[in-house]
């Protein structure tokens, strides 16, 4: 997915979460892994709002895709 575009103002774009990943996954490892960082630099990292289940269940997730490497 290419998207250029240049404006002066304001712009909402909605953009399909499956759009984005199946974007992420075609591109080569090396940009791939920056895509990522990217957005997760992004994210908010307060877990405070999430319940006990949910965080271990994303420590779980993060923790198989770390143990690849």
């Amino acid at each position: 997915m290419e998207i250029e575009i240049h404006i002066n103002e304001k712009m909402a774009i909605d953009v399909g979460i499956d759009e984005i990943i199946d974007g992420i996954n075609n591109k080569e490892m090396a940009k791939r892994w920056n895509y990522v960082a990217n957005i997760l630099n992004g994210v908010k990292n307060d877990s405070s709002d999430l319940t006990d289940e949910q965080r271990a269940i994303i420590k779980k997730y993060l923790t198989d895709k770390l143990a690849l490497f």
